[in-house]
């Protein structure tokens, strides 16, 4: 016993020198960060040595006929050709991860899974397949999970019937064995921070599932939980890993500092949270309104100098998930004319970037003139999705009457987004 006790300390102590490397994940790293390094490719490579040469054109019925057969080598190979022609597919990508899980190479099955969450995390496919994963790899708390993001009626109908043997046959016995045969715990730990941090959040989640189960005793392995957690968009568990941290460093006057930040994160988690799941994107600006819903917009702004006065304003509804169709008014003033302008415009933005175009009618002074009108310009969204301050460069091009003269403004300015997501 006391040597079990010496073992626990010494991991406390050793644990804590990775401390500085976890903070600087928790106030750098948002749930919204993207993007892939190159780290994980070595699992990647692990799983493209099973392939083969499979003569003929490759098809996805080959691959899952492979698969249900299980013949896993073969299937593997199947996917990885069929992913030669469409890298991005999300549906052979999650398929491919479930044949390499099936064959036991699971660091691979996830980084695949990775390649495409970030994009697809309301894919029914991708949900159902990284379920069957952790399931295989034995978390079964994590499969639920998983599963429970899309309704039953959606299993892939070619799976249904053999998934549950499969999983029978061919799942781990013992969970998380990562940690066994003298692997270093605080060089995993490492690991797994560093996945967080290149946003291979599910490759991540399965390690500190690992780390926390083996030594459910430590507090910081369930800060980088849920971290990761909360990037890949499962609040619930996210939430869950800070409630057990705070458990463990509760009433321990040395651990203040360490109560402090899960209560931030804690804070910060449950405000992130309250956004439904299936609003849940890579690109924090994707405002797709729920079914049966609209979204919609507002916006003023305006420019005003000494010799010149811009107001504008703008009402609109999403139409798609970036897309906007909104009516425009403003009112322009230089020198002694003046003019009112209504019009209707078409938006789309990635990201931060914004442009738009339509028509324009000017009232001013010489009558009225017709404007094809322009608009560019950046637009940066709160966190919450709900506003963003704006800056527009617009351009109007007269059509009618000829002669008339083009003009261009700048508008500075906040929208509003309410309705239903």
């Amino acid at each position: 016993m006391k040597g079990i006790m010496t073992t626990r300390t010494g991991l406390r102590e050793r644990m804590k020198l990775t401390v500085s490397m976890l903070s600087l994940i928790l106030l750098l790293l948002p749930a919204g960060v993207t993007g892939h390094t190159g780290f994980p490719e070595k699992e990647l490579q692990t799983g493209e040595e099973v392939c083969q040469t499979v003569s003929g054109s490759p098809s996805t019925d080959a691959a899952r006929t492979f698969l249900i057969s299980e013949d896993f080598n073969r299937a593997v190979s199947e996917y990885a050709l069929l992913l030669k022609k469409d890298p991005t597919d999300a549906v052979v990508n999650s398929e491919y991860a479930y044949a390499l899980a099936l064959n036991g190479i699971y660091d691979a099955a996830l980084a695949r899974l990775d390649k495409v969450w970030n994009n697809n995390s309301n894919n029914r496919e991708v949900n159902y397949f990284t379920s069957q994963v952790f399931a295989l790899m034995g978390y079964d708390a994590l499969a639920t999970e998983f599963r429970n993001r899309i309704a039953e009626k959606e299993t892939p109908v070619w799976i249904s019937s053999a998934a549950p043997l499969l999983l029978e046959k061919y799942s781990d016995r013992s969970p998380g064995n990562d940690l066994s045969g003298g692997v270093d715990i605080v060089t995993f730990f490492r690991r797994a921070n560093r996945l967080t941090a290149q946003d291979y959040n599910l490759m991540a989640i399965a390690s500190f599932e690992a780390i926390v189960t083996e030594y459910p005793g430590e507090y910081l392995p369930y800060l980088g939980y849920s971290i990761a957690l909360e990037k890949a968009g499962i609040y619930s568990k996210s939430i869950q890993a800070l409630e057990q941290a705070m458990t463990l460093v509760r009433d321990k006057p040395e651990q203040t500092e360490a109560q402090k930040m899960i209560e931030q994160r804690l804070v910060q988690v449950r405000s992130n949270a309250k956004v439904p799941v299936k609003s849940v994107t890579t690109d924090p600006t994707n405002l797709k309104p729920a079914a049966g819903g609209k979204r919609m917009l507002a916006y003023a702004g305006g420019m005003f100098s000494s010799s010149y006065i811009s107001i504008n304003g703008r009402f609109g509804t999403f139409i798609s998930d970036s897309g906007s169709l909104s009516a425009d008014i403003g009112l322009a003033k230089s020198g002694e004319s003046t003019s009112l302008n209504l019009g209707i415009m078409n938006f789309y933005r990635r990201k931060v970037f914004v442009a738009g175009y339509g028509l324009n009618a000017g009232l001013g002074s010489q009558g009225l003139t017709l404007y094809f009108k322009i608009s560019v310009g950046l637009s940066f969204m709160n966190k919450a999705r709900s506003s963003s301050w704006d800056i527009f460069l617009d351009g109007q091009q007269p059509i009618a009457p000829s002669g008339s003269t083009t003009t261009m403004g700048m508008s500075v300015g906040r929208s509003i987004y309410f309705g239903t997501r």
